[in-house]
């Protein structure tokens, strides 16, 4: 069988006139290449996040404190019969909003949530018991079309069930829960699919394409790999890793602990037949050497190597689409450039700022019932407002 000379530390600038190697060397370079792309990326993320950190989260921080406040404040005017019946449930809709706003906030760590939810249902639950509602005073149309609203019409009340919603507020989290029950139901519950039935059906349909198109590209490239594994230059390899990586033998104890390391990675891939780790490490720490490959062993190396690209590429897609919160810090602000990136952060400071001083206005300015019920009723105008001009919506404050 042909034989090929690899030298797997061949300068990235050189090119070998065996096609074979040449295809080698070119996947190595775009293997170097990737991964520094990917760990550059991680890099900026870090980096971002870090200035985000220091510079944005004390704001963030301080707006979910603020909101925690806010609903702490709101909820002491449940208990007002002065409030009409339409204020009142636009206090408990706003009261939920700012709860849920708390929920979803992902640097609201430092806010009792559930502490505000509990207070927030006996406050409900009170309020239902000390001021009974006469259910002559609910208007039902009304109830019908806010809740319309707010679900989209996916939640249908009878008159029965919205009289006992006015008298007990705290019953919305039982239709709620309701509702989601319903929607997590299979659309053809009476339509069961046998899948023991079909597979019978379609044995041989199921057989040709499972043996044809899955499991034998699968064979194929695990015998590749396999054969790739068990090769003599590669079991060189690792035998002279083994000896040079070694901690025994070292007297310096941080390169102890190194060597330590990377001997634990190399046992790890020898017991994962994890080839490409083999051939980095071997590609890192062992001065010029040149191994002899076969033709088969050579196009297993070359199908690792294309291998090892894919992975590289859906790493830095799902770097790039995380949604751990740097990822999410980095896709709401990166910019072409720092200076762009910085402008970004700085005018978000801003939008920050200037909701921490309306949210401190808004505590100022609504300290008795009557302040509160003209607000209510400034966002049920807003409200309606906007649900009336689509072409112009509408902000309702806070």
């Amino acid at each position: 069988m042909n034989k090929s000379i690899i030298n797997i530390k061949q300068k990235s600038t050189s090119t070998s006139a065996d096609p074979k190697l040449a295809k080698l060397e070119m996947l190595w370079q775009k293997i170097e290449k990737h991964e520094k792309r990917n760990a550059t990326l991680n890099k900026k993320i870090n980096t971002l996040f870090e200035q985000f950190t220091s510079d944005v989260l004390p704001h963030e921080k301080r707006q979910c404190q603020q909101t925690a406040v806010r609903i702490q404040h709101l909820i002491k005017f449940i208990f007002k019969k002065s409030l009409s019946e339409q204020q009142r449930v636009e206090l408990l809709d706003w009261i939920e909003e700012e709860i849920c706003f708390l929920e979803q906030h992902p640097f609201s760590q430092s806010v009792d949530i559930e502490g505000l939810r509990k207070s927030f249902t006996d406050a409900l639950m009170n309020s239902s018991k000390t001021n009974p509602i006469d259910e002559s005073k609910i208007d039902l149309d009304e109830m019908r079309m806010m809740i319309d609203q707010i679900f989209d019409g996916m939640l249908q009340l009878s008159d029965e069930e919205l009289i006992a919603l006015a008298k007990d507020p705290s019953l919305m989290a039982q239709h709620i829960e309701g509702l989601q029950q319903e929607m997590e139901q299979p659309e053809f519950e009476d339509e069961m699919f046998n899948e023991q039935a079909f597979a019978d059906e379609n044995e041989d349909f199921t057989d040709f394409f499972n043996e044809d198109d899955s499991s034998q590209i699968k064979k194929s490239k695990d015998n590749g790999l396999e054969k790739l594994f068990k090769s003599s230059q590669l079991n060189k390899m690792y035998k002279r890793l083994a000896f040079l990586l070694h901690p025994d033998k070292e007297l310096d104890p941080q390169k102890t602990i190194e060597k330590t390391a990377l001997m634990h990675t190399l046992s790890n891939a020898r017991k994962q037949k994890d080839a490409f780790t083999i051939l980095k490490l071997y590609q890192q720490y062992v001065p010029e050497a040149e191994f002899t490959f076969d033709d088969e062993t050579l196009v297993a190396l070359n199908r690792l190597l294309e291998q090892k690209i894919q992975e590289l590429n859906t790493q830095h897609k799902d770097i790039k689409q995380s949604n751990d919160i740097p990822a999410l810090v980095w896709r709401r602000f990166a910019a072409r450039s720092k200076k762009l990136t910085q402008a970004n952060l700085d005018q978000h400071i801003i939008s920050l700022e200037d909701e921490e001083l309306d949210a401190d206005d808004l505590l100022a300015n609504i300290k008795t019932v009557k302040a509160l019920g003209s607000f209510l009723t400034l966002r049920i105008e807003q409200k309606n407002r906007s649900f009336l001009n689509f072409d112009d919506p509408f902000s309702v404050p806070f």
